[in-house]
């Protein structure tokens, strides 16, 4: 009965564990020598983290902000999903895993269009993987508490 709150939690998580993996160690030490960050395993967080440090620099203000915006939201509906599965509300923790599924996605569709991750340097990490399935268990944990939500004792 757990499932819902199980996979809310590990979407929260993910956006603090690897979302990418360095390749070739030499290409990444430079990189993170010259922005002053370990980018060998950064996470969505990172990311974000190093697109607003640099904004403008390295990375242009615009991405930087988008890149804060959709890490934001997949924060946000991971919290929410969070919350309302703690409530013991199917419906909402559905609507927001949905939510955070397609902020995840379009975060896919940017790094991937944009030759983030992947790439020469960067392949997926265990965040990505990681929040796929905690959706689908979360999305699927919600469709059991509704369904039991609504049984009719017997």
């Amino acid at each position: 009965m757990d499932c819902p709150l199980i996979g809310a939690a590990l979407m929260l998580a993910s956006a603090f564990l690897p979302y990418a993996v360095a390749k070739d160690g030499s290409g990444v030490e430079a990189v993170s020598q010259a922005i002053g960050t370990d980018m060998s395993k950064p996470s969505m967080v990172t990311f974000t983290r190093v697109y607003m440090d640099n904004a403008g620099q390295y990375v242009a203000s615009s991405q930087a902000y988008v890149t804060l915006v959709v890490t934001m939201a997949i924060v946000l509906f991971a919290v929410l999903t969070l919350l309302f599965a703690a409530l013991r509300k199917p419906i909402a923790a559905m609507i927001f895993d949905i939510l955070a599924g397609l902020a995840f996605l379009a975060q896919n569709f940017d790094f991937s269009a944009r030759g983030v991750v992947p790439s020469g340097n960067y392949s997926w990490g265990i965040s990505y993987y990681l929040m796929f399935a905690a959706i689908v268990v979360a999305l699927i944990g919600s469709i059991w508490l509704f369904v039991a939500k609504r049984r009719i004792p017997a």
